[in-house]
């Protein structure tokens, strides 16, 4: 089978005390708006081409004592990680800032292809596993979950608002039959989420529009299937979809087209996507000692290659469900043909268990500053928006929810209650 790898998204923290400013190399652009954690944003620009190659955002929101001022960020634009050029560019930032270390925060990884080994259709293995007829390693029946919950609640709750919109311009007998599919979609997928095999639902104002609607079951079959497998904490969140599908629908990005090109698939392309927070993992190749990620890493597609398939084959691991009892007796589905590439070896560093108290120190000082501004109004409610976002940041890229919920939260609620007595 062919496949082809890239890095889809890649984004960088560092410390530097030098500002922006524009060089023979560089030019920084102010942008209006910076972000939820940043004061300052910045479009920069490789003078040699005029192109747009990252965006950085400095100066963060937060005191001091819990963010230094120096504390910078850049995100590299889409288009530049298919390139190939991607240790040229960082070095350019590297050298206008002066800095040598630096974590990546997040990092996705994917594999872009037609169809699985043997031929098996992505579409077919999304059905088959909805119907417990595939089973991710180590995952019992009711624990295996493909998706987010919030693709299954909000997105439904915005169309369904833009469908009431549109319901207005249609005639009594079209406005009962929709909503009757409205009212069966949310009794039979919405509301029932073990069903759910769908996650776009913008054809449905595409019908509505329609003068004559079809009834609401020839809704169901032109809907998108996507396997979600994690959730916003998770160290790696794995993803599988239909890369065409979003290309069609949404932004066309030609460098991604042009990536699949050496395929020549005749259908459509699919994606597998591990989005990864590379601050809590260390991966290594070969016999290299583990190891943070490194722009390095990457300028070097065996390397690449042999990340992917260390995650396919340990984080994409689905079993065929058989007649034993035990489930290490059922066979192990075969995605990908295996080829002779690195070996490559990776384990999460910052463990529930082992976040350092240093991490620990800094999540209370967030906590207790977020309750003493919400309880006492002393910023506004866009700052306690911004510093609220913050924390749970914090929390979750340090594995700390846990120690939230059974530590801080606690101690946090007897000081208040001490207070109240007094």
């Amino acid at each position: 089978m062919k496949y082809v790898d890239n890095i889809d998204w890649l984004q960088v923290t560092f410390h530097s005390k030098v500002e922006p400013y524009d060089t023979e190399r560089l030019r920084f652009i102010p942008k209006t708006y910076g972000s939820s954690l940043f004061i300052n944003g910045y479009s920069v620009i490789l003078k040699d081409t005029q192109e747009e190659i990252f965006d950085l955002y400095t100066t963060p929101r937060v005191n001091e004592s819990i963010l230094k001022k120096d504390f910078k960020t850049i995100k590299f634009k889409n288009r530049f990680l298919y390139d190939g050029n991607i240790l040229r560019y960082f070095q350019k930032i590297q050298e206008h800032f002066d800095f040598e270390d630096y974590n990546i925060c997040r990092l996705d990884l994917c594999r872009d292809f037609e169809k699985f080994k043997n031929g098996l259709m992505p579409e077919n293995f999304i059905d088959d596993c909805y119907n417990h007829k595939y089973i991710l390693n180590a995952q019992g029946l009711k624990k295996t979950r493909y998706f987010d919950k919030k693709d299954i609640f909000e997105v439904p709750q915005e169309t369904m608002r833009a469908i009431k919109r549109e319901m207005k311009n249609l005639t009594p007998q079209e406005r009962e039959t929709v909503s009757k599919a409205m009212k069966i979609l949310q009794e039979k997928v919405f509301n029932k989420i073990e069903k759910a095999k769908i996650y776009k639902y913008e054809y449905l104002l595409d019908i509505i529009k329609q003068s004559n609607i079809p009834q609401y079951m020839a809704i169901l079959p032109s809907m998108q299937k996507t396997i979600k497998i994690g959730t916003g904490n998770s160290n790696i969140k794995k993803i599988l979809y239909n890369k065409s599908v979003e290309l069609a629908q949404a932004k066309d990005k030609p460098h991604i087209r042009a990536a699949h090109k050496p395929l020549n698939a005749a259908g459509d392309i699919w994606r597998l996507e591990f989005q990864i927070k590379g601050s809590r993992i260390e991966f290594a190749c070969q016999d290299e000692p583990l190891h943070k990620f490194k722009i390095e890493d990457f300028a070097d597609n065996n390397k690449l290659h042999a990340y992917l398939n260390y995650l396919v084959a340990n984080e994409f691991k689905f079993k065929a469900k058989g007649k034993q009892i035990n489930q290490r007796d059922w066979e192990t589905l075969d995605l990908f043909t295996e080829e002779k590439q690195l070996k490559a070896d990776m384990r999460i560093i910052a463990l529930k268990s082992d976040s350092t108290r240093m991490n620990k120190i800094v999540a209370l000082k967030l906590a207790q500053h977020y309750e003493t501004a919400r309880m006492n109004a002393i910023i506004s409610e866009q700052d306690l928006r911004i510093e609220k976002k913050l924390l749970n940041r914090y929390l979750v890229e340090n594995s700390l929810m846990e120690y939230y919920r059974k530590k801080i939260q606690p101690r946090m609620k007897n000081e208040y209650l001490k207070q109240t007595n007094k």
